[in-house]
Parts: C-alpha cells; structure tokens; sequence
C-alpha cells in the first residue's frame, strides 16, 4: 500500500515522502499513529498541505 509520510519513521522514511508500506503496517499502524495517510490520486496532489 502507498502511504504518505506525516512524520519521518525510521525505517520507513521521512516525512512528506510516498513509500510502499505493507497493508498490515499501514493499517494498523502507521495511519491510526497519524504517521501516514493512504496515498490516494487527491492526496498526492495535496501531499505539499501535510
């Protein structure tokens, strides 16, 4: 799954960048920590508002 990075995360990458996450680790961990969001066509084009 394609996130966008809020926040850097180590191991994972800095913030404001897109990285593929694992479904897993993106669900139940990085979104719900607000660390990322689900990089949909709108959000990738808003990405500079996070």
């Amino acid at each position: 799954m394609k996130v966008i990075l809020i926040k850097d995360v180590k191991g994972i990458g800095r913030a404001h960048e897109v990285v593929e996450a694992k479904d897993g680790h993106a669900l139940n961990y990085l979104i719900p920590k607000k660390l990322a969001i689900a990089a949909t066509p709108r959000e990738a084009i808003d990405k500079s508002l996070v």
